[in-house]
């Protein structure tokens, strides 16, 4: 979900996305009955874009937020989703 909304926000901005690559880590803790669940995901995405797209660091960081401020999956967890950009 944040990647596909990701390359709509890039789309729209006419940048073009040669690749996208997310490693997921889940962290998994005891609840107070003693039982696991997924606490805390983290997603480290690596976007890279044509060398005529001219995109700075932080533009990237901010449409990682906005990708994941409109990702439903995101907003439909309890467990806290961690954005990780290198």
């Amino acid at each position: 979900c944040h990647m596909q909304t990701f390359l709509a926000l890039a789309a729209k901005k006419r940048l073009v996305v040669e690749g996208y690559h997310v490693k997921a880590i889940a962290f998994v803790s005891l609840n107070g009955q003693g039982k696991a669940y997924v606490e805390t995901i983290k997603l480290m995405p690596e976007v890279e874009f044509s060398r005529e797209s001219k995109v700075s660091e932080e533009q990237i960081g901010k449409m990682h937020h906005k990708a994941h401020d409109h990702c439903f999956i995101a907003n439909s967890i309890l467990s806290d989703v961690v954005i990780e950009c290198a």
